[in-house]
């Protein structure tokens, strides 16, 4: 197996082999969720050119045949491959600035600027060209996959197994199953069937010299609805595109479109409909993956946003006839797991949880900050031990009473509160917003649940802080009100 420093040395011989001048300076550039490797490699004669390491050697020859095929026999707007070594490739260097970096440039109203929907449209009108290609029958290009029913289920079960299974929300797996099926059957249906770029989105449509787009990422092109891309880059989640706004850019696509095929617009919106409840799910399962298994922060700040998609898609009966997916949709909707609730000014926001090992485990901290604490209090003596306060909890009287006659919960409490008051006070000498302080015990019922109501109620006496207390087991949520 090749090490990193050997792609390294492989790209700066590739380089050399295609500009004829030594590569004096490579670096690394930032990833994001791909398996590809992007270095900036510079000549001793200042020309840049981006090196690509992938060990996927199928995906690499379709970038490369796909962009001769879009790029040169097409004209479209892609990266020029200089050549190709093993794993890696040299292409065209397209700058550092992103579709996504002009969306987010938005005014004080978060409206987007003149020159951002400007581009927004050429990339709109653009995308009929890179679908309706031209040579696409050419043997060379010849793409083996499309949305076939093994597909389509593959990414249904993607979402059921990355972001269902992980996110703890209860379904019958029988009654799953059956919806998926009737999904994936009206899904493998849509027509048109076209080119499609798989992951066509603004983080994805590079911007050379302030005003042209080009498309960076087809590795993953297959045949499929027509429909798919567009989804791809108008519900694309960070993007936050208002739903006038999509209205108008499917009009602009339409227009392109008709250039090459009499499209049906009721048909064509029902298919898109669908395509917004599939390519929804794809994301949640890539985000629930990314973000909830493998604990990536920007993946789980993507979760919420992408969440309350799903409350639009059942609020607009795009599953009406799938009802137990329906359901579903609404459970992931209306989970406290999901539920950020963002402070009312710039203040601190305290996250403090209780919650029982044995049942939901550990919180996960959506915020991506990753600050705080986890606190066992299975060490403590336990109530729950005894049958009259087995249907009570760490709220109630009785409870609070049989924890504070024991000298070891009032200790473990100081314990607490000293660190609490180093990382509150910190952190807002810091300008920091988000601190998550858990507490667990075996069932989260009793000793996790009064010593978070006591934490709350220290904390909420002494700093200027916003408090969200939850007590996962109990399904509680209270905003705690600071005494200062």
């Amino acid at each position: 197996m090749e090490s990193l420093k050997e792609f390294e040395t492989a790209l700066k011989n590739l380089y050399y082999k295609c500009m004829m001048h030594e590569c004096v300076n490579l670096e690394k550039l930032p990833g994001a969720g791909s398996n590809r490797t992007y270095y900036r490699l510079t000549g001793d004669n200042g020309r840049t050119a981006i090196g690509t390491v992938c060990k996927n050697l199928q995906e690499n020859q379709t970038f490369v045949n796909l962009s001769e095929l879009l790029g040169y026999d097409n004209e479209l707007n892609v990266p020029q491959i200089y050549g190709t070594s093993g794993s890696c490739y040299l292409q065209s260097d397209l700058g550092d600035k992103s579709l996504f970096d002009y969306i987010s440039e938005r005014d004080n109203a978060g409206n987007l600027s003149e020159k951002a929907a400007d581009l927004i449209r050429k990339t709109i009108r653009m995308l009929p060209d890179f679908q309706w290609v031209n040579h696409l029958n050419n043997r060379k290009y010849h793409i083996e996959a499309c949305f076939d029913m093994q597909f389509v289920m593959w990414d249904l079960n993607y979402f059921k197994y990355c972001f269902l299974k992980p996110s703890g929300i209860d379904f019958d797996e029988k009654r799953l199953e059956y919806d998926f099926r009737q999904l994936a059957d009206r899904i493998i249906k849509i027509q048109p069937q076209v080119l499609v770029m798989r992951d066509f989105q603004s983080r994805n449509i590079m911007i050379v010299d302030d005003k042209k787009p080009y498309v960076i990422d087809f590795q993953g092109a297959l045949m499929g609805p027509c429909q798919y891309d567009l989804v791809s880059f108008l519900w694309q989640v960070r993007a936050g595109f208002s739903p006038e706004f999509r209205e108008e850019m499917i009009e602009e696509y339409l227009l392109r479109a008709s250039r090459y095929l009499n499209i049906k617009r009721e048909q064509f919106m029902s298919g898109l409909n669908l395509m917004v409840v599939f390519r929804t799910m794809q994301v949640l399962g890539a985000y629930g993956f990314r973000g909830l298994v493998e604990g990536k922060p920007h993946f789980l700040k993507s979760l919420y946003p992408a969440i309350k998609q799903l409350e639009q898609i059942v609020a607009k009966g795009l599953l009406d006839d799938f009802p137990y997916l329906k359901q579903i949709f609404c459970d992931v909707s209306r989970s406290d797991k999901f539920r950020i609730i963002q402070p009312d000014t710039d203040k601190l926001l305290v996250r403090i949880n209780s919650f029982g090992f044995r049942k939901s485990g550990i919180p996960t901290d959506f915020s991506g900050n990753g600050g705080g604490f986890v606190f066992d209090c299975r060490a403590l003596p336990n109530p729950g031990k005894y049958n009259e306060y087995s249907q009570l909890t760490g709220m109630d009287g009785d409870v609070v009473k049989f924890l504070e006659k024991h000298d070891t919960v009032k200790e473990f409490l100081e314990s607490v509160f000293n660190l609490a008051n180093m990382s509150v006070a910190r952190y807002m000498e810091r300008g920091f917003k988000d601190l998550m302080i858990n507490f667990g015990c075996t069932g989260g019922q009793h000793r996790s649940v009064y010593c978070a109501e006591k934490l709350a109620q220290y904390i909420g006496e002494r700093y200027d802080v916003e408090i969200i207390l939850t007590h996962v087991e109990q399904g509680v949520v209270k905003k705690i009100q600071a005494g200062l």
